[in-house]
């Protein structure tokens, strides 16, 4: 893992000595071994090392004296930065842990919900739950009782605040007319066309 950040950790150390940089280099691969082996051998917690290794450098550079301190006192500062990071990565794996629960929870729950679902045959029957490799057989002929009984034309009166109902040029005519004075009004129109609707709205408006 830590080819990859070979470049970024250059770039942090830039001015360093080429002893104090492969020291820190060395801790930080003991450290890894040490703390970290087990913590992070799943490939979903990479990102958590990757982090782990910025958080180690940033806080490292943050002493400006390190370039001048002994190796022996250096050695104190990484152990010591080592120790604080160790908690933060351990919290990063705790956050994935959680997440990785979640998801097996979930598709437990997800389950559980599949094998209870209802399913009804083309003539409107509950079926038990089939295997998808035995898909249930088409009917030879389809029950129009069951076209009758499920579908059919909406019919009465649409309410005055039902977000379905659609305006039409009669509406606004109504509108008008009732807003004149000694205005007779008659509405006449086929059957199921809206005229029930049409009359509710006008007494709305009327009031």
């Amino acid at each position: 893992m830590l080819v990859s950040f070979e470049m970024q950790f250059k770039a942090y150390l830039t001015g360093y000595d080429e002893t104090i940089v492969s020291y820190i280099r060395d801790r930080l691969v003991k450290l890894h071994a040490k703390h970290f082996g087990e913590l992070l051998k799943q490939p979903e917690h990479e990102a958590a090392w990757k982090a782990f290794q910025r958080l180690f450098l940033e806080r490292l550079l943050q002493n400006q004296q390190v370039m001048l301190i002994k190796q022996d006192t250096l050695h104190q500062v990484v152990l010591h930065i080592g120790d604080e990071l160790k908690t933060d990565l351990e919290s990063m794996h705790d956050k994935l842990d959680d997440i990785h629960d979640d998801v097996k929870r979930n598709k437990v729950m997800l389950k559980a919900i599949n094998d209870k679902l209802a399913f009804f045959g083309e003539d409107g029957q509950f079926v038990k739950r089939q295997d998808k490799q035995k898909p249930i057989p088409p009917l030879e002929q389809i029950d129009p009782c069951i076209i009758e009984r499920l579908l059919h034309d909406p019919s009465g009166v649409v309410k005055l605040r039902d977000t379905f109902y659609i305006e039409r040029q009669a509406d606004s005519f109504l509108k008008h007319e009732i807003q004149q004075a000694g205005t007779i009004t008659i509405i006449r129109a086929p059957r199921q066309t809206g005229k029930s609707s049409l009359l509710v709205r006008g007494i709305y408006y009327g009031q």
